[in-house]
């Protein structure tokens, strides 16, 4: 019998429909399901296990929970929860997985039910035939053999947009009598009154759907479908090689200047996530001005991988912008934060720094005696910074000003986060700035950084974590390939507006910097690239959705590509990075270039022999230094000292 031709007589009142394969078809093999499942529970709760392995556990609890089944009932079934519940245990006894019960087993449905929306598609056959029973005033019931329960059937159906369709829901999990023995039948018709005679079943499993149900009575039609890619499909997935080509992929037909960068920023945007899932975080507040492409990059992520919703907010926030609010009255105030890293200063720089600006000229007229202009060193004991905080004008300004911008800064968080816990990220690198924020609010505050280097502080009520490296004392996560080019970081994640200068009343809360120059070179240069960037970062992210790849797997997969691209660049890559600039607006108000210095070869070598770790050191990249010091080929043996090193870590 064809669907199409097919009419339900008057006498029919209820139709019986399978789900899967006959509503709707995947786009893979249901195994691939729980593959891509397996590889996301790793990553959402960082457990150190492949995927294939993780896939082993759970195909032997689901075979050992039919067996057990089948003894008490002589059922080939299993429960979701019962099949969670018993993962559980063996993920927590055998690779510390430590979580409650009731969270793993939310987060764990609400990832397979994100996979099995993404892979499927109605079959517009089965749906058009129900539109014609339901103008008919057919009622129509899914019954269908599936480990879960009737509500994940019925999300899944709302998701298509056709539960006006549906009247009804079962599934075996929730009997534990399937189909394929023809007991969910009699269940059914038993729960709902149903006379077998008035019911019509269609499904795409001929014993299933058809014999079993003509057993019990009823009237049947099969639905016959192709199945044959299912097995190629699944076959695919399983070849590991494969799946690594799939994603080694773009960046080879990508191939522009620094496609490479794309790999720690995937891999940085992923570990974020899945911490911020960790950790339960709901909203998440990503930092000007790096923060604005970061925070572009989460939301590409997470469209494919959105079972638990973390919402993103951008905020404007500088150290400049946040460092007055978080300073104490005058008399008790030393400035510890700018004067300990910036020694010598002019007195002008020091107000710039503390985004009081607006006030130089009131300031140079009350202190005629002083020089604003001059460079200061030892800038902390120096006479002009003496007479600047005795002056009565000074005074009353920074008094007015530091509270009316801790206010501000308050009114700003609120209307972003409202009473929900401080969560920011940025790039790093000692989250000065999120100690200046919860200096100013007094709340506590957790910061997600690409890397945290040592002398960072941190307190119970202000935690830094480090995803691609952390340096911090006693609790060291130490990565150094992707320490190795930190100035990229910062770069490629310039941002489209300004620094911000100093909070403000709502609703703009900020006054910001528009440097000409700064935003000439962030349209011109970095938007054009972050664009790229964009793009191939979507392209990883939808190849990881589709297939059964953990984010440590895919790290593996394309490290040794970041790894060659970072050592041994085009000469194009460090041609272009050596012509960009980088304003510093606190402490300093310069541009301040790549090109680092340049040598006579021969001083150069003299200086790395008297001084190698400084000489190297103080390059922005290491093998652009060379370049420019007419040193090139020490970039071999760098690379091999560094192999060397990376690999006792």
């Amino acid at each position: 019998m064809d669907l199409k031709k097919t009419t339900l007589s008057d006498n029919i009142t209820h139709l019986l429909s399978d789900f899967f394969d006959t509503l709707v078809s995947r786009n893979c093999h249901p195994e691939e399901v729980k593959m891509r499942w397996c590889s996301q529970i790793i990553d959402v709760f960082g457990l150190n296990i492949s995927t294939k392995k993780l896939y082993e556990i759970r195909i032997k609890c689901e075979a050992a929970i039919c067996q057990s089944n089948f003894n008490k009932h002589e059922e080939l079934e299993f429960e979701y929860a019962a099949l969670l519940s018993l993962m559980l245990d063996i993920l927590s006894a055998k690779y510390s997985l430590n979580i409650s019960r009731r969270v793993f087993l939310d987060i764990a449905q609400d990832i397979e039910l994100e996979i099995e929306k993404s892979v499927q598609r109605l079959n517009d056959d089965v749906v058009t035939f129900f539109r014609k029973a339901k103008e008919r005033n057919k009622k129509i019931y899914i019954v269908s053999d599936f480990y879960m329960g009737a509500d994940f059937i019925k999300k899944l159906v709302k998701h298509h947009k056709v539960e006006h369709l549906i009247d009804a829901y079962f599934t075996s999990s929730d009997f534990l009598k399937t189909k394929r023995s023809g007991n969910l039948y009699e269940a059914v018709l038993d729960e709902c009154n149903l006379d077998p005679s008035t019911t019509f079943m269609i499904g795409d499993n001929y014993h299933s759907d058809v014999e079993m149900s003509q057993r019990n009575g009823l009237y049947a039609l099969h639905i016959p479908r192709d199945f044959s890619f299912y097995e190629k499909s699944l076959s695919l997935a399983k070849k590991t090689s494969l799946v690594k080509k799939s994603f080694r992929k773009p960046l080879k037909e990508k191939c522009f200047d620094f496609n490479w960068m794309v790999i720690p920023l995937f891999v940085f945007i992923a570990r974020l996530h899945n911490r911020l899932v960790q950790d339960n975080v709901k909203n998440v507040v990503f930092l000007a001005r790096e923060g604005e492409f970061l925070k572009e990059l989460f939301d590409l992520y997470c469209q494919n991988f959105s079972a638990v919703e973390v919402k993103s907010h951008y905020m404007y926030a500088s150290r400049r912008g946040t460092y007055l609010p978080s300073l104490h009255n005058l008399k008790d105030e030393k400035f510890q934060k700018l004067l300990g890293q910036y020694c010598d200063m002019s007195l002008r720089v020091f107000i710039e720094s503390l985004g009081l600006t607006d006030f130089l000229p009131q300031l140079k007229s009350s202190l005629t005696e002083v020089d604003f202009e001059k460079s200061q060193p030892n800038f902390k004991d120096s006479f002009e910074l003496a007479q600047l905080v005795n002056n009565d004008l000074f005074i009353e300004v920074y008094e007015k000003e530091r509270l009316a911008r801790k206010q501000y800064l308050a009114s700003y968080v609120d209307s972003i986060l409202g009473d929900d816990n401080i969560h920011l990220v940025d790039v790093g690198w000692r989250g000065s700035i999120q100690d200046n924020i919860q200096a100013a609010l007094n709340r506590p505050v957790v910061g997600y950084y690409c890397g945290i280097l040592r002398g960072a502080s941190t307190s119970v009520n202000n935690r830094k974590y480090g995803l691609l490296f952390h340096e911090m004392e006693g609790e060291q996560y130490v990565d150094s390939l992707y320490n190795e080019f930190r100035a990229s970081y910062e770069v490629f994640c310039s941002a489209s507006h300004g620094s911000l200068i100093q909070y403000a009343p709502a609703p703009e809360f900020g006054i910001l910097e528009n440097n000409p120059s700064e935003l000439a070179l962030f349209k011109q240069r970095i938007h054009p690239l972050q664009l790229n960037l964009r793009a191939l970062f979507k392209e990883l992210s939808d190849v990881k959705a589709n297939n059964a790849f953990s984010i440590t797997e895919l790290e593996s997969a394309l490290k040794p590509i970041y790894e060659k691209s970072l050592f041994f660049p085009k000469k194009s890559e460090m041609i272009s990075f050596s012509k960009l600039e980088h304003y510093e607006n606190f402490g300093l108000f310069d541009f301040s270039t790549f090109d680092g210095s340049s040598l006579s070869r021969v001083s150069y070598i003299k200086s790395l022999l008297a001084n190698p770790k400084f000489t190297v050191g103080r390059e922005w990249w290491k093998p652009l230094g060379f370049e420019n010091n007419r040193c090139g080929f020490f970039k071999y043996p760098y690379f091999l000292i560094k192999k060397l090193m990376m690999s006792r870590l």
